[in-house]
């Protein structure tokens, strides 16, 4: 199998698994992303000796402009998740004035 393949197939079970539906729980949501922040923590030496080696960065400029940013990015989606998927009131049009309207967020 060559690279292409490979590449299709994981697609293939990607788009199959997010089908499922697991992925809108939020708490596999959280999980996910604790887990991808634990592993750049992790691997952070890793992560800055690749930049250095394809980027030239410093280590100080890895964290400052890659690795920090994701880091806080996660802090931020994992603290505000719960907030971010709970139903939205919205005003009701006048037409249907007896019922209540609300906006369900899906994770894409």
């Amino acid at each position: 199998m060559d690279n292409i393949e490979k590449i299709v197939e994981l697609g293939t079970k990607q788009l199959s698994f997010f089908s499922s539906g697991k992925t809108k729980d939020i708490r596999f949501r959280k999980r996910s992303l604790c887990w991808l922040k634990e592993s750049i923590r992790n691997n952070d030496k890793r992560i800055a000796e690749a930049l250095r080696k394809d980027l030239n960065k410093s280590s100080f400029e890895a964290y400052a402009t890659e690795t920090g940013l994701v880091l806080h990015e996660l802090r931020t989606h994992i603290n505000n998740i719960s907030g971010w998927a709970r139903p939205k009131k919205v005003g009701t049009p006048l037409f249907a004035m007896l019922s209540k309207s609300r906006i369900y967020t899906e994770p894409y």
